[in-house]
């Protein structure tokens, strides 16, 4: 089926005609919004997607068939995500909304259905809700509070993450001067920077009596990280040439020491892997060649 309702799309349309969907359903036992479109704080922007939890006895038929968003308006691109614990339809409608539809399966009651806060109770990311829940219509916001911060990492594991990541450091030096420019620079984005991620994140919560919100990924990094380290992060993005890789190192250790030196006095212990001959080797190669 695809019944394509006419005029121009808008989040807010898509919403009033999903909600309208899911009233007309019993085999929907709840709907909500969470994410960026069900909060205030900050409150969402004109790229913020969509993300819709849909809890429903019909998983099968909703997951195996398309046709029934379509006729919320007319789809550039959907795709069923099943590599988490329960199937997402996302969907790009057209002008470029992005709506995602989170499948969870619930059991028929017998005779009461169950509500929406019930629902919830039993939803495993906490994290998630904790950012906000709107549920659809004319409805006040679920509050949840949120899991308590991570406690700080162990000398094992600060000493292990240290380790790693000097054996990136070299490996993504040797890289560069091979000319092995894109190993280099997957090897940068994917394993070096999430783990300095890490370590600011480390950072900021050693650093405060009430240790803000890290969020994740790197979210409202600029909102969160110490504003001494915010001017350094944009050298950690180097261009596709071996000498930019080289740079975008040097910056990267120089984060890196500052980093491990303040969080090692915040947990009180001794680190001497922050001075390896590893990290000279970098500082004092000749200029990287090739492109």
């Amino acid at each position: 089926m695809r019944n394509l309702p006419a005029g121009n799309l808008s989040y807010p349309l898509l919403e009033t005609r999903i909600h309208a969907w899911v009233s007309s359903r019993p085999d929907i036992y709840g709907a909500c919004a969470v994410g960026s479109r069900a909060r205030s704080d900050p409150p969402p922007d004109e790229w913020s997607d969509l993300d819709l939890i849909l809890f429903t006895s019909a998983l099968p038929r909703l997951s195996a068939g398309s046709s029934w968003f379509w006729q919320f308006g007319e789809v550039w691109l959907a795709h069923l995500f099943s590599e988490g614990p329960h199937p997402e339809w996302q969907v790009i409608y057209a002008g470029g909304l992005k709506v995602d539809f989170l499948l969870v399966p619930v059991t028929p009651a017998a005779k009461t259905r169950p509500a929406l806060q019930d629902l919830l109770a039993g939803f495993p990311d906490r994290q998630v809700l904790a950012r906000g829940v709107r549920p659809l219509g004319d409805l006040p916001p679920i509050a949840f509070t949120a899991q308590p911060p991570a406690p700080p990492p162990s000398p094992d594991e600060f000493k292990t993450l240290i380790t790693q990541s000097l054996f990136l450091f070299y490996r993504i030096e040797k890289l560069a001067r091979r000319g092995e420019l894109w190993q280099a620079q997957h090897q940068l984005s994917c394993d070096l920077r999430p783990r300095l991620l890490t370590l600011l994140e480390w950072h900021t919560r050693l650093s405060n009596s009430l240790p803000p919100d890290t969020w994740y990924h790197g979210r409202r990094i600029d909102a969160w990280a110490s504003p001494r380290f915010l001017p350094v992060l944009p050298a950690l993005f180097p261009a596709y040439q071996a000498v930019d890789v080289h740079r975008a190192l040097l910056a990267a250790l120089d984060l890196f020491t500052a980093l491990c030196g303040e969080i090692a006095r915040h947990l009180h212990v001794p680190i001497i892997e922050t001075t390896s001959p590893i990290l000279d080797w970098i500082r004092l190669a000749p200029a990287a060649g090739g492109s």
